[in-house]
């Protein structure tokens, strides 16, 4: 009976020690989220680029791709204004606010990611309907 009371009373001490470890403040989500769409945007930015030196040469498509970064812009924002639509947000959604709203900026530029990819590293020969964009090397 004593060894089953020190298992459990040694599970207790466990359970509250691994919570604690993993144990967050609202800032620290905050923080960690932030961070997160930061590495996004990074990713973007990098793809991005990438597709810029990829088709430097051709000036419709660029114009093209401008225009299309513009509009992806002005859809984030809007999709950002529709999901946190109130004048004062963090009175709004409370304290998980900044977590939630860098939590979906960051799930919108993985989607644009998603979308570049194919421009910035190609499709195989002999696809059929890949207009401009440019054959895998």
């Amino acid at each position: 009976m004593k060894s089953q009371i020190g298992v459990f009373l040694v599970s207790i001490v466990l359970f509250a020690y691994c919570q604690n470890i993993s144990a967050q403040t609202q800032g620290q989500m905050n923080s960690d989220a932030s961070n997160g769409y930061l590495a996004a945007k990074a990713q973007l930015e990098g793809t991005v680029n990438r597709i810029l030196a990829m088709y430097s040469g051709d000036k419709e498509f660029i114009l093209a791709f401008q225009i299309s970064n513009g509009a992806w812009n002005n859809y984030r924002d809007a999709q950002l204004k529709m999901k946190f639509p109130a004048k004062d947000p963090r009175s709004a959604y409370g304290s998980m606010y900044g977590m939630c709203y860098s939590s979906y900026l960051e799930e919108l530029t993985r989607n644009r990611i998603k979308e570049l990819r194919v421009w910035a590293y190609g499709v195989q020969e002999g696809e059929g309907c890949s207009g401009s964009v440019h054959f895998k090397q």
